[in-house]
């Protein structure tokens, strides 16, 4: 995708070689007719102009996705849910009995074990909060009880669930944006460079190619790259292939 937006971006570049410049006004029905053509052109070139800016805008749109709210009311909830579990595990650790003050402080290692998980990234968070809990649930059932441990728990487990399926969505939502948007700006863009070569093409016809010579040489110059790029990497994609086929011998 970005690979061509790139080549687009240096077709962009070589319009600067075509003339478009204004021409004097005068009543010679050839130059007359020679300006018409150069609005013709100065449209094409506009239209592709503004294609490719579309195009680099919806490359560029990540924060537009509309489940992104979501994902982060429920990442500031799960993290809420963490912080208040560990101040009460904290707390729990100066209760008058004995027993459950020891429970507590065994608890309170687990949290210490992982750190401040809130301070991670996102998706850091996730894969130490799942630990986290596993390791919680698996404390003495007795202890969870005479802590009431289990309802703080729980509480954590919603609002990890909860950002785990916003995520999930946000995800599905960026990939839709990728085919959606993007795809079809990209084949906008596509399509207006192939109509401003066109019709560059059809005006060498009309006003001979002496204007245009730049314009073509350059572009088929990277035309020309592009496709050896291609072809060396459809090559050595073929050989790799190849010899992941070839058996390895035995010893």
């Amino acid at each position: 995708m970005d690979e061509c937006f790139g080549f687009l971006k240096l077709i962009e570049a070589e319009t600067a070689n075509l003339p478009l410049q204004d021409k004097e006004e005068t009543d010679s029905p050839s130059e007359i007719n020679l300006a018409d053509t150069m609005t013709v052109l100065e449209a094409k070139v506009n239209a592709f102009i503004n294609a490719v800016n579309d195009f680099d805008a919806a490359l560029k749109a990540p924060d537009s996705n509309p489940a992104t709210p979501m994902t982060e009311a429920t990442d500031d909830a799960r993290d809420a849910a963490w912080r208040r579990t560990y101040n009460f595990v904290t707390a729990m650790g100066g209760h008058p009995d004995e027993d459950i003050a020891k429970a507590s402080a065994g608890v309170k290692m687990l949290f210490d074990k992982y750190g401040e998980i809130p301070r991670l990234t996102q998706t850091g968070k996730s894969g130490f909060m799942h630990n986290l809990l596993q390791d919680l649930e698996a404390v003495e059932a007795e202890k969870r009880t005479a802590m009431n441990l289990d309802i703080w728990i729980a509480n954590m487990r919603v609002k990890e669930e909860a950002y785990l399926a916003a995520a999930t969505e946000r995800t599905e939502a960026n990939a839709n944006r990728q085919i959606g948007i993007t795809k079809t700006t990209r084949e906008a863009a596509q399509n207006a460079y192939r109509s401003l070569v066109d019709a560059v093409n059809a005006l060498t016809i009309i006003n001979g190619d002496a204007d245009y010579a730049t314009f073509i040489d350059n572009v088929n110059a990277m035309i020309d790259r592009q496709t050896t790029i291609s072809k060396a990497r459809f090559t050595r994609a073929k050989k790799e292939e190849e010899e992941e086929e070839i058996p390895t011998p035995e010893a």
